[in-house]
């Protein structure tokens, strides 16, 4: 994960162009025609960033200098639920910061807008991980996606559901929402966070001393690991995300207009505030 101030470099290139032009001329095409015109936009924007890796990887900040850029896939998952897919779209990779989104939609069914009593809804200009930025704000994380925010919706969860069912409650709802029969957990990358995470203990320490913390912080820290080390490949996360699109507000329908609400509470802060957790989706 990398500093929240950091840029994706723009690569233009001819692929991209054809890309936007066939974009422009999809309005006027049979649903068939779309369909693969929109096939082919997901093929060529896959075929230019591998193209162009070694050049983004070396533009791109927080880099370890010399790296070499690994596989890159996509999948955009449509509302009937078929896939249109782009290079490695099948290589599974731990979803790290983007289980944010999932844990933070959890937490808001439980409680509602009362968690933004303890978490904020405003972009921070300090990195992702940040204690600076709690010693400015008396313990109150700027937003859900940087870690101390997580932290707390992390918190919520832990505070809110029964014994034995913490650790694996964002792997579980994740697995649903993709349709999975099972999740699978990056276990190298559990131990690794077990034996390091040591600034995020702190975030937690100073959180507890202001009283934004409830739970024991071992059992927020290991729910966290574990939805940081859930494994997802590029199709299993697009069909994940897919119920966010459920943004139609149904005045006639409570339960669908309660859903609606949240989910646009939700996306309208992964937009102004998400930044760290969208440059995760890379492995």
């Amino acid at each position: 994960m990398n500093d929240p101030r950091s840029t994706i470099p723009l690569v233009r290139s001819d692929h991209s162009s054809g890309s936007r032009k066939r974009a422009r001329r999809m309005t006027g095409l049979p649903l068939t025609g779309r369909m693969r015109a929109l096939t082919d936009i997901v093929r060529d924007v896959a075929a230019t960033i591998e193209r162009d890796a070694t050049t983004i990887e070396a533009a791109g900040d927080g880099k370890t200098k010399g790296s070499a850029p690994g596989p890159f896939g996509m999948a955009v998952a449509l509302p009937n639920g078929e896939l249109l897919t782009g290079g490695n779209a099948e290589i599974g990779f731990p979803i790290q910061s983007i289980s944010k989104l999932f844990a933070l939609d959890m937490a808001l069914t439980e409680i509602g807008d009362s968690l933004f009593k303890r978490v904020g809804r405003e972009p921070s200009g300090d990195p992702f991980n940040s204690i600076v930025d709690l010693e400015r704000t008396d313990g109150i994380p700027r937003n859900p996606f940087v870690n101390a925010g997580a932290l707390v919706t992390v918190d919520v969860l832990v505070e809110r559901l029964a014994d034995g069912w913490q650790t694996s409650a964002v792997a579980e709802e994740v697995r649903r929402r993709a349709g999975l029969d099972h999740i699978r957990i990056d276990e190298e990358l559990l131990v690794e966070e077990r034996e390091g995470g040591d600034l995020n203990r702190a975030l937690m320490s100073f959180m507890r001393h202001h009283g934004n913390l409830a739970c024991d912080p071992t059992e927020v820290m290991e729910a966290y690991i574990h939805q940081c080390s859930i494994t997802l490949d590029c199709r299993s996360l697009a069909l994940a995300g897919l119920p966010f699109t459920a943004t139609r507000r149904a005045p006639d329908d409570e339960q669908a207009d309660t859903t609606a609400r949240r989910h646009r509470q939700v996306l309208a802060l992964m937009m102004t505030c998400g930044h760290t957790m969208l440059r995760a989706i890379s492995p």
